[in-house]
């Protein structure tokens, strides 16, 4: 998994590397993988602020998406997946409204080998973010910019405890219907409450999905 990666891959193009270019965190955090990372952009965007927190309604489109990208990170990480690429988050729950960013999980089956996946990315627009206070279990990126992201991409060691969380809690939702709603209503609220504030959004949201995954766990 670790031999020198120097040939062109399929997918890159012939353009220079890009850049890491999101810089600090402004805190740090516990680590737990549905804490959404809020990096401070002024080194990469100047003035330009972050997203908003925006909850829309339930997309279709979604998923199309998600496979587009499915399908190039096939090729892109072929070296070092284990598992499939897979479609988490809330975009990931039909019928559920979300903010429209569309969460990846790329099991891979070592972190440590897949640092060398990082400039194949970069060359593929995705954006990594080194100051990431989670980095010790995984490797994040997003797409195309902080201020108007459209994926996130989470590389994980394949038997990582994070993988099965971001399963169960996926898979909750789109088997009970009043939860999903539940969590719906909860997000809709949160986004008012917290537009301007990510982190204060993600935060208000933890014993939901801290209680989801418990529950799941036990039914497994």
């Amino acid at each position: 998994m670790s031999e020198s990666r120097d040939h062109l891959h399929p997918l890159q193009s012939k353009k220079p590397p890009v850049p890491d270019v999101i810089g600090e965190p402004r805190r740090r955090w516990r680590g737990t993988w549905w804490r959404e990372p809020v990096p401070h952009i002024g080194r990469y965007a100047g003035s330009v602020a972050d997203m908003p927190v925006e909850v829309v309604e339930y997309d279709p489109t979604w998923q199309h998406e998600f496979a587009e990208q499915r399908d190039r990170l096939k090729i892109l990480l072929r070296g070092w997946l284990c598992e499939p690429v897979e479609h988490v988050g809330s975009t990931a729950v039909p019928g559920l409204a979300s903010k429209p960013i569309v969460d990846i999980l790329a099991p891979v089956t070592s972190l440590t080998d897949a640092r060398g996946a990082v400039s194949i990315l970069q060359q593929d627009g995705w954006l990594h973010w080194p100051a990431d206070p989670n980095k010790s279990w995984r490797l994040w990126f997003l797409r195309p910019q902080p201020g108007a992201r459209t994926h996130h991409l989470y590389l994980i060691q394949y038997d990582d405890p994070h993988v099965g969380e971001l399963r169960t809690f996926r898979d909750a939702l789109r088997a009970d219907d009043a939860l999903r709603d539940r969590y719906e209503a909860l997000k809709r609220r949160l986004a008012k409450e917290f537009r301007d504030d990510r982190e204060a959004y993600t935060d208000a949201k933890a014993d939901f999905i801290d209680n989801t995954v418990a529950c799941g766990r036990t039914r497994e």
